[in-house]
């Protein structure tokens, strides 16, 4: 019996023939992931430390997006609600320009329970601009 992952799933459904596409799909999905380790630490507490609560969010965010000295998409609010549950995603388009830029698309499912259900979509590009650099999210779009 193995472990089922649904982040792998989501990417096998993806339907994904780049590699460099799959690792940035795979890079929004493993971000979506660790934001939600963090909500589930807060979420149900009565009254979280919201200092606490913004710095391990900012801690996630400073690992996945790329450094900038904009704060627009950086954390700074905590809800009652799970806002990055990997379970809410039906699926995942990703589309790739030159192989150093990535949108990726999560799509919500229309029966989950979350607040807003809007697609959301996320621009990536390489640290570098090189075709092999690591990918980081650079804007989201919802």
């Amino acid at each position: 019996m193995t472990d089922f992952d649904p982040i792998q799933s989501l990417i096998d459904n993806a339907r994904i023939y780049d590699h460099n596409v799959e690792v940035a799909a795979t890079h929004v999905l493993k971000y979506w992931d660790s934001m939600n380790v963090v909500e589930k630490r807060f979420v149900g507490q009565s009254d979280p430390d919201l200092r606490e609560v913004i710095a391990a969010k900012t801690e996630v965010h400073e690992e996945y997006w790329m450094p900038t000295d904009d704060d627009y998409w950086k954390p700074c609010s905590h809800g009652s609600d799970e806002e990055f549950r990997v379970a809410d995603i039906a699926d995942v388009i990703a589309l790739s320009d030159y192989r150093s830029s990535f949108i990726v698309r999560v799509v919500i499912r229309d029966d989950c329970d979350r607040m807003g259900k809007s697609d959301i979509v996320y621009l990536l590009q390489t640290e570098d601009g090189s075709e092999e650099g690591p990918v980081r999210l650079v804007n989201q779009f919802n």
